[in-house]
C-alpha cells in the first residue's frame, strides 16, 4: 500500500524518521512524498522544499530536493540551494545502512563577501568563487576530488589577484595545491592534512616572481 505524506510549514525535525538524524536546517518545510513499507525500510519518491531559514548557519532563500528512496538508499536526482552569496546545485545518493555516499556538487558566481561564516570570523574578503566537488565513500573515509577558483580576490581592500585550488581526499587524508597569482608575486602551496585525530598537517609554501619595483 502506498501512502502520501504532505507537509506545509513544518519543522525540519519532522524528517527525523526518514533520515535517521537531525538535519542542520532551520525554517519551514514543504514536502510531497509517496511512501510505502515499514518505517525502518521506507521506499518512495517525492520532493522537499525549504523557503527561508538556514543551512549549517548560512541563511538561504530556498532549498529544493527531489529524489527517491528504496532499500535504505536515498537518491537525490536534483538539489538546488539559493542563498545571498550565490547558488549551488548537486545530485547524489546515500546508503543509510552502509553509510556510503556519492556526490556531485557545483557552485558558480559565489560572492564570498556574503558568506556568513567568513563574516562571523571578521574576515574582510571579497571575490567571486566557482567550484566543483565530486566523489564517493563514507563520512569517515571520503574519496573526493575538488577544484575551485577565486577571482578578483581582495583582503581588506588590498587586491591579491586570483586563487586556484585543486584537492583530493584518500586514505583519510586531504591533499591540496593552491596557486595565487598576485600583481607583484606568485605563491604556490602544497599540503596534506589528516582527516582524523589532531588533523596533523604538513605544508610547503613557495614564494617567487616578486616584483620589488612595485614597492618603490
Amino acid at each position: 500500500e502506498i501512502y502520501t505524506l504532505s507537509l506545509h510549514d513544518a519543522l525540519p525535525i519532522y524528517l527525523l524518521p526518514l533520515t535517521g538524524q537531525n538535519l542542520p536546517l532551520t525554517g519551514a518545510l514543504d514536502a510531497q512524498l509517496q511512501l510505502d513499507g515499514p518505517i525502518h525500510a521506507l521506499g518512495g519518491s517525492g520532493w522537499v522544499e525549504l523557503d527561508g531559514g538556514s543551512f549549517y548557519g548560512e541563511p538561504v532563500t530556498r532549498i529544493r530536493a527531489q529524489g527517491t528512496m528504496a532499500n535504505q538508499v536515498v537518491r537525490v536526482a536534483s538539489l538546488t540551494v539559493g542563498a545571498a552569496a550565490g547558488n549551488l546545485t548537486a545530485s547524489g545518493s546515500y546508503d543509510l545502512n552502509l553509510r556510503r555516499f556519492q556526490l556531485d556538487l557545483r557552485g558558480t558566481g559565489i560572492d564570498v563577501a556574503k558568506i556568513e561564516w567568513l563574516r562571523r570570523q571578521e574576515l574582510a574578503i571579497t571575490g567571486k568563487l566557482a567550484f566543483t566537488v565530486a566523489g564517493f565513500g563514507t563520512p569517515e573515509d571520503p574519496r573526493l576530488e575538488a577544484h575551485a577558483s577565486l577571482n578578483n580576490l581582495a583582503l581588506s581592500g588590498e587586491p591579491l589577484g586570483g586563487l586556484e585550488i585543486v584537492a583530493h581526499t584518500a586514505n583519510r587524508s586531504l591533499t591540496y595545491d593552491a596557486t595565487s597569482r598576485m600583481e607583484t608575486a606568485k605563491l604556490i602551496l602544497h599540503g596534506q592534512t589528516a582527516l582524523s585525530g589532531d588533523y596533523s598537517t604538513r605544508a610547503k609554501l613557495d614564494f617567487s616572481q616578486f616584483d620589488i619595483g612595485a614597492l618603490l
